[in-house]
């Protein structure tokens, strides 16, 4: 669709081109009859101002439009304001969710690559079970941080959730707590499917129930 300028040029052209006709008009008309002059000239200028009237009108709409369009542009733009709003606040609440956790919980993504899940993100409770750092632990393999062996046992039951797409409560010998005397101990761990990218389930979140559970439950008595 045209814009004004375009509209605006196209007026003067045509109302050049007009005064040319008129001219030319004149020029013929004075080797002609008085009669014949008049009427080339009435209907060149009657041609004229119904072509100019025709692109006024066309300016109008195009205004008109222009300022609906105008508004509808703003309208969109609120209103995506309005949804990036949402969206983090969104984030920032199951960020939250996450972190404030009581007990330890992760996220990790299946490389395919090295054929290992790398963590992702370790809550607060994680860190203060274990005594590592998210800092130390985020980007790197289970392999990094825990050995060959257990890296190994923690495979096996991610993979399960990948392969079936169902959460999985099982029995895992993970660390013990940090200020607990034996080496490994049995806890209760929950893993369950999780799409990074939108597309596929490519990553595994978990949580740990804590084998001393009794010892996070507070007293009120």
């Amino acid at each position: 669709m045209s814009n004004p300028k375009e509209i605006y040029t196209k007026i003067l052209i045509a109302i050049i081109g007009g005064l040319f006709a008129l001219g030319g008009s004149y020029l013929v008309s004075e080797r002609s009859t008085g009669s014949a002059k008049y009427t080339t000239d009435n209907q060149t200028i009657v041609a004229l101002y119904t072509r100019i009237e025709s692109l006024q009108g066309q300016v109008q709409s195009v205004l008109e439009q222009n300022t609906k369009f105008s508004q509808d542009s703003l309208k969109l733009q609120s209103e995506i304001v309005h949804l990036e709003q949402l969206k983090n606040y969104d984030e920032f609440a199951v960020y939250a969710f996450f972190q404030h956790m009581p007990i330890p919980a992760w996220l990790k993504l299946y490389d395919k690559d090295s054929d290992e899940f790398v963590m992702l993100k370790i809550n607060r409770a994680y860190e203060n079970e274990w005594g590592v750092p998210a800092i130390r632990y985020e980007n790197r393999t289970d392999t990094e941080i825990w050995g060959k062996k257990l890296a190994k046992r923690f495979k096996e039951n991610d993979i399960r959730v990948l392969e079936s797409l169902q959460p999985l409560i099982v029995h895992e010998q993970v660390p013990a707590h940090k200020n607990a005397n034996t080496e490994n101990i049995e806890w209760v761990i929950g893993k369950f499917p999780v799409s990074i990218d939108g597309q596929s389930y490519n990553a595994v979140g978990g949580i740990a129930i804590p084998y001393n559970l009794n010892d996070y439950i507070e007293d009120n008595n």
